[in-house]
């Protein structure tokens, strides 16, 4: 049902972003559609590497380009496809706290706990030297800190928790 709906909006390229599943065979099934699979770990800790959203921005910027829609995605939609989105509207010229809030607006679970690697990531491709990225990342710190309190993140990360609990269950329950 959702994936009818995705082509039903004409979306260009999707970028997958979850290391625990592979959607390659179903968008065989949608010419009109390019998948890149980008597979991220999302764990406690962990951060994206640079090269990561390299891609992904590289990726959806000829398509943005010729006035197509990218979607970017994950298991849940609350990290690495946030993230990874964050990344693009970056490269198109939206600052980093303008992305920040315009995902969390429109998707309120969004924790976009890669959003310093994000940010950092942009900032090198763009030839920062590491002292102005790090006043950069300082900046965007400060704004999420005001606009995304603690007792949302606290809200995220029980939906997590909560999540994980389920696919352990599941996990269980197949075996």
């Amino acid at each position: 049902e959702q994936f009818m709906e995705l082509r039903g909006m004409s979306i260009s390229l999707v970028i997958d972003c979850r290391i625990e599943a592979d959607d390659f065979g179903r968008w065989s099934y949608a010419p009109e559609t390019k998948y890149m699979y980008l597979p991220t770990d999302d764990s406690y800790g962990h951060s994206i590497p640079n090269g990561h959203f390299d891609a992904a921005v590289l990726a959806a910027r000829s398509f943005i380009e010729d006035g197509g829609k990218v979607f970017a995605h994950c298991h849940m939609g609350i990290n690495r496809g946030p993230s990874t989105a964050m990344a693009i509207l970056m490269d198109q010229g939206m600052a980093p706290e303008a992305a920040f809030d315009l995902i969390r607006a429109k998707r309120p679970i969004a924790g976009i706990a890669y959003a310093e690697d994000a940010v950092r990531a942009h900032y090198a491709r763009l030839g920062y030297p590491p002292s102005a990225i790090n006043n950069r990342l300082a900046k965007f710190r400060a704004h999420r800190n005001v606009v995304f309190s603690e007792k949302e993140q606290d809200a995220v990360a029980h939906k997590l928790r909560e999540h994980h609990a389920i696919d352990r269950e599941e996990l269980a329950n197949a075996r």
